[in-house]
Order: structure tokens, then C-alpha cells, then sequence
């Protein structure tokens, strides 16, 4: 039913014969439906890491599944979703510092229909880091936001947070595997993005052990830390669970930032990196896109791209101050 069903947001996406077509797999895309001869035959598995606050994911659901589950179910492959997320005190959700008038919903991660969900208390998480491994408040009183200094805190509690239920996920995937066999692939991506573009499946198959499918775009610092696709296998231990390297990195490398942290990781695990043009922006909850993913979605994002706020933008989030008329709303017209 929840394919389906889709929010007015993203209904344009889907022609009527995808509808169509994603209804007519719904019962056998998610491998863990599949009969184990079927697995066996099929030409590909993958694992599918949902991670973090879903957010947005009422609006943004079709469009992972038409952008990710059918060119997999196209290819002959066969997808399982894990889903780990957190639930936060009285429900109230934040971008970076400004309070979000839509509260969270307990609900909305059945839409991605996974074989494993779990949901932690985050603010228990939280409390049991020792943040002085993390951050070093003398040196953001010092130094600030640069790069020999430290990354804002709301920034690194936030990234933290993500990174630790990408670890969760992860396990949830690891415990599956004990029944079903290993998956030959693993993907993350969160489920508060809108696709733009159809998984690259051809290149996914041929990734080879010691390489890393990343998106080609918003690499600030390092690479983007958005969305990954490996082999499963030691690396993918590593990479997937990279949250518990966070504190050797610190102490030896300096502030923790997304890009420039897993940048470190891919060279740690000596992988190589390929760059796909695998495009999707981030919703927020109310249906706002920021203003660097709009650009992003319209194809006009260059590497010195700023985008014309009333109030100046954060540098790692482009996110306005204030509230203005540089926001703009999920919609066909101007995604498209």
C-alpha cells in the first residue's frame, strides 16, 4: 500500500507505468521474501542502511523507490532495507539550531518497508559520549570554525548522532546476515533526501573490494559522506562502522568534520574512490530544500557556488539565520 501512496510532493515523479511496475514487484523485491535458491540466482544482494532522523520521509519515500529499489529489481537484484533512528524528548526536531514546527513521526520508516528497524533514546546516546573526545572547547573559544580549530558543536553532536545509527544500522545488518547469508553489497544513504538521479546498479556490480562508490558532489573538505556503496567484507566493517575511530581521529588528526573525517577513513582503508554524478538533496521536515541542494537539484552547483541569502549562511550547512525568502518549498517547480 505505501507504494501507492505518495505525497503530493513527489507523485510527479512517477509516471503511471512506473506505478504500475513498482506495484507488480512489491511482493518480491525485499530478499528477505525471496526463497534462498531464488538469493542464490539472483545477481546481486544488497543491503540498504537507513540512518539518522527520518525527518522527511513521508515526502521523500518514492523517490527511493524509484531512483533506488526499481533500477535494483531491473538488474536482478535483491534489496533489504535495515532502518535504525532515533527518538528524541517530546518529539520536537531541530535544524542545526532553529526549532521545526512539524514534529517527528514514529510511523513513517514503515514506508521503506524494512526487515529490520530500531529505534534509541538519542539523547541516552548522547550522554553516555565523553564530548571532550570529540571537541575541545578551548580551542573552539581560541580558534572557532576554521580549519585548525573545531567544528560548531550543534554541527558535531548532530554528525555524531548520524554516525552512530549508521553503526546501528549496520549491526541490524549483521545479524540478519547470520539467517540469510552475507549481503554482497551494502549501501547507505539517508531517508531524509530526495533522489534526483537512477542508481548507477552497472557500476555498483563491478565495484571491486577495495572500492568505494561516493556521490560526485558537495565534497567541502573531504568527500561527501552522504551516501556510500561497497562490498561487504572487512572494509565495509570498518567504513560502516567508522564512528568508532571517531576519538584516534581526533587526537591525532584534529576537529571532526563529515567530509574531511571520511575522506580520512577511505585513505586509512587505502580504497579507492569512485565518483558517481548519483544526485539527491535534503528535505527538511516542512518541506524546505536548502538553498546549496536546490542548486544542487538544478544542476547549477559549482564548487565556489554561495547562494544569495538576506542573512549570511552557515559554510557547512548554507542554511539562512533567519527565516526569509531564500528558503524554498519541496515542489515540481523548483526541483525541476
Amino acid at each position: 500500500r505505501a507504494l501507492a501512496e505518495y505525497s503530493p510532493a513527489t507523485r510527479w515523479l512517477h509516471t503511471e507505468a512506473q506505478r504500475r511496475e513498482m506495484l507488480s514487484f512489491s511482493r518480491v523485491s525485499d530478499a528477505s521474501l525471496v526463497p534462498c535458491a531464488w538469493r542464490q540466482k539472483a545477481e546481486c544482494t544488497v543491503g540498504l542502511l537507513y540512518y539518522g532522523l527520518t525527518r522527511s520521509l513521508s515526502l521523500t519515500h518514492g523517490s527511493h523507490w524509484a531512483q533506488i529499489r526499481l533500477p535494483l529489481q531491473r538488474a536482478g537484484c535483491l534489496a533489504d532495507a535495515f532502518v535504525h533512528t532515533w527518538s528524541l524528548e517530546d518529539g520536537t526536531q531541530y535544524t542545526w539550531a532553529r526549532k521545526e514546527a512539524v514534529k517527528q513521526n514514529l510511523t513513517e520508516h514503515v514506508l521503506l518497508r524494512p526487515v529490520a528497524f530500531q529505534r534509541d533514546n538519542q539523547s541516552a546516546f548522547l550522554e553516555s559520549l565523553r564530548w571532550s573526545d570529540y571537541f575541545d572547547q578551548s580551542l573552539w573559544d581560541s580558534r572557532g570554525d576554521v580549519a585548525d580549530g573545531e567544528w560548531p558543536a550543534a554541527l558535531l553532536r548532530n554528525h555524531l548522532c548520524q554516525l552512530e545509527s549508521l553503526r546501528r544500522a549496520f549491526r541490524l545488518m549483521l545479524r540478519r546476515e547470520q539467517h540469510v547469508g552475507a549481503y554482497r553489497f551494502v549501501m547507505q544513504i539517508r531517508p531524509d533526501v530526495h533522489v534526483m538521479s537512477g542508481l548507477p546498479v552497472d557500476i555498483i556490480t563491478s565495484l571491486k573490494s577495495d572500492e568505494v562508490l561516493l556521490a560526485d558532489f558537495d565534497h567541502l573538505e573531504g568527500l561527501n559522506d552522504r551516501f556510500a556503496v561497497m562490498q561487504q567484507g572487512s572494509a565495509a566493517r570498518a567504513f560502516f562502522q567508522r564512528i568508532e575511530a571517531a576519538t584516534a581521529y581526533r587526537a591525532h588528526h584534529g576537529r571532526i568534520v563529515g567530509e574531511r573525517f571520511v575522506k580520512h577513513v577511505v585513505e586509512a582503508l587505502k580504497l579507492k574512490p569512485k565518483l558517481v554524478p548519483f544526485t539527491f538533496v535534503r528535505v527538511r521536515p516542512s518541506g524546505v530544500v536548502p538553498c546549496r541542494d536546490t542548486a544542487i537539484a538544478r544542476g547549477k552547483f559549482t564548487k565556489g557556488f554561495t547562494c544569495a541569502l538576506s542573512s549570511a549562511p552557515h559554510p557547512h550547512t548554507d542554511e539562512p539565520t533567519d527565516a526569509g525568502s531564500d528558503r524554498v518549498v519541496f515542489s515540481r517547480e523548483q526541483l525541476s
